[in-house]
């Protein structure tokens, strides 16, 4: 899903913000801010790192991955991978969902925490392209 805007502020609580892949475009209309939160096995593309540092209500940052981005806060720390290339980390394929699959091997396969893939194809309960029931339908 390509998304303009996340927000999940300071005053709340016990948030986790695990398995998302945040696309932006990279306008002036794209940003995020999360504060205080679990944030875990996502992918940042296109994104840049302000919105996750907030001294007075820090989250815990950890495996996560962005393309084309760093920030001294994470850098070498956590199992967060910074300025990875899109084309390592995602299949490309044709329909709006499916592009976003990773690369098997790559930078995002089995490298976020507890050795999951990164992403929203990822994780306990991962997306489904098209959101298609894996049972045939009539």
């Amino acid at each position: 899903m390509v998304i303009n805007y996340v927000a999940i502020y300071r005053t709340a609580y016990q948030v986790t913000f695990n398995n998302n892949t945040v696309i932006t475009n990279g306008g002036g209309g794209n940003s995020y801010e999360i504060d205080n939160a679990g944030i875990a096995n996502n992918i940042f593309y296109n994104t840049a790192l302000s919105g996750l540092y907030n001294a007075s209500y820090p989250s815990n940052v950890t495996n996560n991955l962005w393309t084309g981005t760093t920030n001294a806060n994470y850098v070498g720390s956590n199992g967060n991978i910074f300025a990875a290339d899109p084309s390592t980390v995602f299949v490309q394929g044709s329909s709006p969902d499916a592009k976003y699959k990773l690369v098997a091997g790559l930078p995002a396969s089995g490298t976020g925490a507890g050795n999951v893939d990164m992403g929203a194809y990822g994780g306990a309960d991962p997306y489904v392209v098209s959101v298609l029931p894996a049972i045939p339908t009539i």
